[in-house]
């Protein structure tokens, strides 16, 4: 749906997700997430509603909150808190958590090498 308003009536489709996410339809808050960060560079917002998203459950956007902890935009950059989210949307089948997530337990750069845990999310990820 977010697609098929970006090119013709953005402020309609912004008010349409608006009214789904006061409803907590997280695909909604998601997709005005993206929105916001894509379009008006509104990294904070993006977060919020992310955040609301994740707090009512939805493992996908749990999965961008540690991305947005991992780098740092629209909010402080928080490595423990992004493996947190990461480790939670993997638990919760979204593969792509399992990657980053066996991604950074094989890389120097976080001093987070551990041969265990990455054997686990690589494991997670054939389940």
């Amino acid at each position: 749906m977010y697609n098929q308003y970006k090119y013709n009536n953005l402020n309609k489709s912004i008010g349409y997700y608006k009214l789904s996410c006061d409803k907590n339809y997280d695909n909604a808050c998601i997709n005005l997430a993206k929105i916001y960060a894509e379009n008006f560079d509104e990294n904070k917002t993006a977060f919020d509603l992310l955040k609301k998203s994740c707090d009512n459950g939805s493992f996908l956007a749990c999965e961008n909150l540690g991305i947005y902890y991992l780098t740092g935009v629209g909010t402080t950059k928080d490595i423990n808190k992004s493996i947190k989210y990461f480790t939670f949307a993997c638990e919760n089948n979204i593969s792509i958590s399992c990657i980053k997530l066996a991604t950074l337990y094989s890389s120097s750069e976080f001093d987070m090498l551990d041969e265990k845990k990455l054997i686990v999310y690589i494991i997670n990820l054939a389940v």
